[in-house]
């Protein structure tokens, strides 16, 4: 093990590297996660920081309990601990929510799921539906904004729309098998795919069409904003508009989401950036893929959140919003090193407002008055 000044020299070292590397691509969200795994090194490198982070999570949240784990890479159960103290408590609450939903008749019992960030959602929501016993079906088509040919100024090219798409989209449907109604799980925030899929699942005859967002931000659904109202309202610019939520509360929420999609529960692949037809005539994901210690971060924080859902299977909003009050302290133990958020939100689409507009104006998602 280094010495600690050497270990902090070392971090010094990297940041530095890590600057001039995001300051020739211009991309704010590479240097984030810089900082977010430098933070990763320091809690394996620094005596007693393992132990500090561990207190730091009890107290966060009392029902988390430390997890052990035999891996060759000291990252994991890092991420293993963070994810089972912050993040898989407020994932099991959307998921139990959703699950209520469906078994109440407020939802259809279809679930989309797109990967990579959908992916713990619909591990949570499996794990609810079955300790609930609702029948449900979990799809989880390979559609992100690069097969959709949608325009990202987080990305620095533009794939253009697959080929391969609609039919993706017509096999979809299929495996629907005669639903005339689907819900969309989501992280967040925009709504811009769910949009694509609306417009085509729709033009496929289905009858309704509800996309909810973790934390959404315009006209779409948003569980977090559902929760700081109390369940008066969804509708995320609603729900701001009629001052249920305080605008600035729901920014600096803005970052808890961006490391929910970032910390790599969603990373068993690095990208899709194409589809194709295999022999069989199945659309599937042309995959770039990680490294095996990616990998098996994406493994067993999945793993924690399917573990911990019967911790969590009676969450309640109380207990979630509890949890979401205290994110800017998370935020704050993020900036002196500790790797339970990313120091700030990543910067947002710049064209949201267009993409909203767009949603607002093709009237094709469903609202449904929805139980918390």
């Amino acid at each position: 093990m280094l010495p600690n000044h050497m270990v902090k020299e070392n971090l010094e070292y990297q940041i530095q590297n890590q600057d001039q590397l995001v300051s020739r691509q211009e991309f704010a969200i590479d240097k984030l996660l810089a900082q977010f795994h430098v933070s990763l090194e320091s809690i394996t490198s620094e005596p007693g920081k393992y132990e500090e982070m561990l207190e730091a999570l009890k107290s966060y949240n009392p029902a988390f309990t430390p997890v052990q784990l035999e891996t060759k890479f000291p990252k994991v159960e890092v991420l293993a601990n963070v994810v089972a103290g912050i993040y898989a408590p407020m994932i099991h609450g959307f998921a139990t929510t959703i699950v209520k939903n469906v078994s109440e008749g407020k939802l259809p019992n279809v679930v989309i799921a797109p990967p990579r960030d959908a992916i713990p959602l619909a591990v949570a929501i499996e794990a609810q539906a079955k300790i609930q016993g609702c029948e449900l079906q979990i799809l989880m088509p390979h559609i992100n904004r690069n097969v959709a040919g949608i325009a990202n100024n987080q990305k620095g090219y533009f794939v253009g729309r697959s080929h391969c798409l609609d039919l993706l989209l017509d096999q979809t449907i299929l495996n629907m098998n005669g639903a005339t109604g689907a819900i969309e799980v989501e992280t967040g925030i925009y709504g811009t795919t769910s949009l694509i899929m609306a417009e085509a699942f729709k033009a496929r005859k289905l009858k309704k069409y509800s996309p909810i967002k973790f934390y959404g931000l315009g006209p779409n659904l948003s569980y977090v904003h559902a929760i700081l109202s109390d369940g008066k309202e969804w509708i995320a610019e609603v729900a701001e508009a009629q001052g249920s939520v305080k605008t600035s509360q729901i920014n600096k929420l803005m970052v808890l989401l961006d490391t929910m999609e970032e910390l790599g529960m969603e990373k068993f692949y690095k990208s899709v950036e194409d589809l194709q037809v295999d022999e069989d005539g199945i659309v599937r994901p042309v995959i770039v893929p990680v490294s095996d210690e990616e990998h098996e971060i994406a493994s067993v924080t999945n793993k924690i959140v399917a573990q911990t859902a019967i911790i969590y299977a009676k969450i309640t909003s109380k207990e979630v919003k509890l949890m979401l009050d205290k994110v800017p302290n998370l935020v704050e133990y993020a900036q002196k090193g500790y790797p339970f958020t990313l120091t700030e939100s990543i910067p947002p689409m710049d064209s949201k407002e267009e993409h909203f507009k767009a949603i607002r104006e093709s009237k094709l998602f469903d609202y449904p008055d929805l139980l918390l």
